[in-house]
């Protein structure tokens, strides 16, 4: 038997007056509760208890040992505590990772409501468009578009990032509509700048439900979708971009959707965050909460 263990044997003896007692109220044999007390004096050198068949009566080093046995004791209770309160209770301070366009178009104000249900949570909200180590950055939960999962992470399903390429009026009457994926190379295109060069000079559709690659010319490269758009709008060439980011453009008819016989598959989107997490509130309801907003809220065709 540990010493923590040890030293609870020799408290409840104490308190309760008898190793029969003491059993009693941890669940133990009377013998294994005597034993754990003299394995104790054992590693002390000192005697605890006087030993009589009728009871046990502290030694003058018992009495001076026990209530200091007593403090440890409270404080492991406390420091316990502590941890349970920490996964019953939402509070304390969450750090979200997610991409910047989905942050700044639909996270937002999916948070600010997430805050006002539960405002003993603090929030860091991290936008980057780059793949980063959850655990290095200390992330507790993350939103990753895109297929590269970490197999360490738990993945959790939310609604696709639907994409769509469209150009501004002006840009089509002056260089033509492009009636498949493969004219493309003959049109500027406006591309997000990316880590993979690949990617810049390659986008994807689909013909029949069959994915394909098709090289573009990317005449404008910008890191920020904001930036890109813009682009678009001004007639700078065409643009493949998430529903999101377009949909008002698109309704106002700033921009004009192409292609649409070739849409471009739907990009997954994951809700990522270490098993361990999971085991505190904050996260819990936090996932809990994202699920149930980015999960089935829209129609198939609003995704």
């Amino acid at each position: 038997m540990d010493r923590l263990k040890s030293m609870s044997a020799f408290v409840m003896t104490v308190e309760r007056g008898s190793f029969a007692q003491a059993a009693e109220s941890l669940q133990l044999s009377p013998q294994r509760v005597a034993k754990a007390v003299a394995q104790l004096e054992d590693s002390l050198g000192m005697r605890l208890l006087h030993r009589t068949t009728r009871r046990q009566q502290l030694t003058e080093f018992g009495r001076r040992y026990y209530p200091r046995c007593r403090a440890i004791l409270n404080d492991i209770d406390a420091t316990d505590a502590l941890a349970q309160q920490m996964k019953s209770a939402p509070e304390g301070r969450l750090r979200i990772g997610a991409p910047v366009t989905f942050g700044n178009l639909c996270l937002m104000s999916f948070i600010a409501q997430f805050m006002r249900d539960y405002p003993a949570i603090d929030v860091d909200l991290v936008l980057q468009d780059r793949i980063v180590d959850l655990t290095e950055e200390d992330i507790d939960v993350s939103f990753r578009i895109g297929n590269e999962l970490d197999p360490n992470l738990v993945a959790r399903p939310i609604r696709p990032y639907c994409l769509i390429a469209c150009a501004a009026p002006d840009y089509l009457a002056k260089h033509g509509i492009p009636s498949t994926p493969e004219s493309l190379i003959e049109h500027d295109c406006l591309s997000f700048a990316h880590w993979d060069r690949h990617a810049l000079q390659q986008w994807e559709f689909t013909r029949q439900g069959i994915p394909f690659d098709v090289q573009i010319n990317p005449r404008l490269c910008v890191n920020d979708s904001q930036a890109l758009l813009m682009a678009a709008k001004e007639g700078c060439g065409i643009i493949l971009g998430t529903e999101l980011l377009l949909r008002e453009a698109l309704t106002q008819h700033a921009l004009m959707p192409v292609l649409t016989d070739f849409p471009p598959p739907a990009r997954p989107m994951h809700l990522l965050y270490p098993a361990d997490r999971q085991q505190a509130t904050k996260v819990k309801v936090f996932i809990t909460a994202a699920i149930r907003e980015f999960g089935q809220r829209y129609p198939t065709h609003m995704l």
